[in-house]
């Protein structure tokens, strides 16, 4: 497909096949867990219990994708028995860290958090703006796959005053499955703005219990990732 006189290139990391994908390391701790054949019609499954569990993926420090490049990220997830006191992260970051708001640089989702249930966050940060917390205006239901999507590559966003209008890393577009089934634009009153940032970064997709056991295994699954990146031809 060509892109600004360049070629869009898209990798997919499917999940469901039963085994291990090469690019991705585990990160846990505790008794948080992942497994690529618990259930490989769901996909990879990470999942805690105790308090201060940790189940993450991601590319063992290797930014592989520089921002400039990016077009987007698109994957297929679903949440199972979540407790109050479980967050998670699903996109990109710089270095990892198994704490996730110790990662410098980033652009994902965010589901929960201390007592936020199931309500879904978008977050970016490229160390000199820092978007945190900022509520999608979804709430996830268990046990339904969800399909959510980070544009890198939109044109100018417009908003009102004071602000500027704004495109590309300078105002990340987040998309999400609705409780209809339909894949929504989440519309913020703010530009999630990357453009501090001109690095690479790594899929990051993970799960931590905050505090408070959860009592059962409160589960992710990742299904699919597809990543689109600009390379000159």
């Amino acid at each position: 497909m060509g892109l600004n006189g360049g070629e869009l290139i898209c990798r997919e990391y499917h999940f469901d096949r039963g085994a291990s994908i090469s690019e991705f390391t585990s990160a846990t701790n505790g008794t948080g867990a992942i497994s690529y054949t618990a259930n490989t019609t769901k996909g990879v499954e990470l999942q805690v219990t105790a308090a201060a569990d940790r189940a993450f993926l991601h590319w063992n420090g290797r930014l592989g994708f520089d921002i400039d490049d990016l077009d987007f990220i698109e994957f297929l997830f679903r949440i199972e028995g979540w407790h109050a006191n479980t967050d998670a992260v699903l996109g990109l970051g710089s270095a990892f860290n198994v704490d996730p708001d110790a990662i410098q640089e980033s652009a994902w989702f965010r589901i929960g958090g201390s007592t936020e249930g199931r309500k879904v966050y978008l977050e970016t940060d490229d160390n000199v703006t820092n978007s945190d917390d900022i509520y999608s205006g979804y709430t996830l239901a268990d046990n339904s796959w969800n399909r959510a999507r980070i544009a890198f590559g939109t044109g100018i966003q417009s908003i009102g005053p004071p602000s500027a209008s704004k495109g590309g890393k300078s105002s990340l577009q987040f998309t999400l499955t609705d409780a209809n089934g339909y894949t929504r634009h989440c519309r913020v009153n703010q530009h999630m703005d990357m453009s501090g940032y001109s690095a690479g970064l790594q899929p990051i997709f993970g799960m931590r219990q905050v505090t408070n056991a959860a009592g059962a295994a409160v589960k992710l699954y990742v299904k699919k990732i597809e990543i689109g990146f600009k390379s000159p031809v």
